[in-house]
């Protein structure tokens, strides 16, 4: 079990990746922990880990979107379920017992959901004393009641409570949701928040009608910014080089992606060329690339400039995450367009009847 201690007690000035430390065979070791928007705090938190790779390694990732607050003592738990299909729960003493190794308590992690992943929005509010589950997505606006326990998703603007937590209602009607999910403020730049200072601290209807018709998004499923293999005969699913990252993810969705599926869907990785390290890895993942099974597989490599992402996100129809700080932008883009998210440090990243 690896513990997480968090204190983040001030507002953060811009979107940042805060690294954990994992002690593994002596060495110590950083790993990216969490993404945190600007202008969210988190007062105290504790995350426990049991997400392992093959390297005994945690690779899992907690994102706050922006202007969100958490109160004390929330607790996040990732990956802590265990295999009860398997004969035995605990210890047998006698059967000896790695800590690390599962398989050593009778635990098939084959057979385990692993969720490495907690999205949790912007302009979110979470009480004192929540109790969070792996996997969970709190949806922007959402409000979670303090002493709750989020063991499922939270839609938007939805106030949660309860063990375990259940809608009590939503902030806003039904008429002015949609409307705060088209202005989506929380990607505004400083200075059009500054500007618009007094109707951000008046009526929430006044605020969302004044709004709403200056809200800028792009065309669905436009065509005009991802060159695609079948014109959009099979879902196309989208996702990034993480190159910053120390734990890289994009080989290992490829990799999955290609394993998996044969002319159901179109996976296409997206760099960005003006950054020298990315295009001399994707000369060097080309060369791995033509080395996976191709028969069916329905792939391509899309170099992009860094202000296109919301272009690209509003044409496909999933978008898988990674570990990068630009994943705080690109999850508010596929909530904005209805792209369906899917967690890339997952294990396994896609469910084999995906797009059955």
């Amino acid at each position: 079990m690896i513990e997480l201690s968090i204190d983040i007690s001030e507002t953060v000035e811009s979107d940042c990746l805060a690294n954990g430390t994992v002690i593994y065979e002596g060495e110590k070791h950083d790993y990216p922990a969490l993404l945190i928007g600007r202008g969210s705090y988190i007062t105290k938190m504790l995350v426990e880990n049991c997400l392992w790779e093959r390297t005994g390694w945690p690779v899992y990732l907690l994102q706050m979107g922006r202007y969100s607050a958490v109160g004390s003592n929330v607790l996040v738990l990732l990956d802590v379920n265990h295999d009860y299909h398997s004969v035995y729960q605990g210890v047998i003493a006698d059967y000896g017992w790695d800590r690390l190794d599962r398989r050593s308590i009778g635990q098939m992690v084959q057979r385990t959901d692993r969720h490495g992943q907690i999205l949790i929005g912007n302009d979110v509010w979470i009480g004192d004393n929540v109790t969070i589950m792996s996997g969970v997505r709190i949806g922007d606006g959402a409000i979670v009641a303090a002493g709750s326990v989020v063991t499922k998703d939270v839609p938007p603007y939805a106030i949660y409570g309860g063990n375990p937590a259940k809608l009590i209602r939503y902030r806003f009607s039904e008429e002015l949701i949609p409307k705060l999910n088209k202005i989506a403020w929380w990607n505004w730049s400083r200075e059009k928040l500054l500007s618009a200072k007094e109707d951000m601290q008046g009526e929430i209807e006044n605020f969302a009608e004044k709004y709403v018709s200056d809200a800028k998004i792009y065309e669905r499923k436009s065509g005009q910014y991802l060159p695609t293999i079948k014109k959009g005969e099979v879902p196309i699913v989208l996702t990034f080089m993480d190159s910053v990252s120390p734990f890289l993810r994009y080989q290992k969705i490829v990799k999955e992606f290609c394993e998996k599926f044969h002319g159901q869907a179109e996976l296409i990785l997206c760099y960005y060329p003006i950054r020298e390290k990315e295009a001399l890895m994707i000369e060097e993942f080309l060369d791995t690339l033509n080395q996976m099974p191709q028969e069916d597989v329905l792939i391509s490599i899309c170099g992009i400039d860094e202000e296109d992402d919301e272009k690209v996100i509003s044409e496909v129809d999933y978008f898988v995450t990674n570990l990068s700080v630009e994943n705080v932008m690109r999850v508010n883009y596929a909530n904005q367009y209805q792209v369906k998210i899917v967690s890339g440090v997952d294990v396994p990243v896609f469910c084999d009847k995906m797009f059955s």
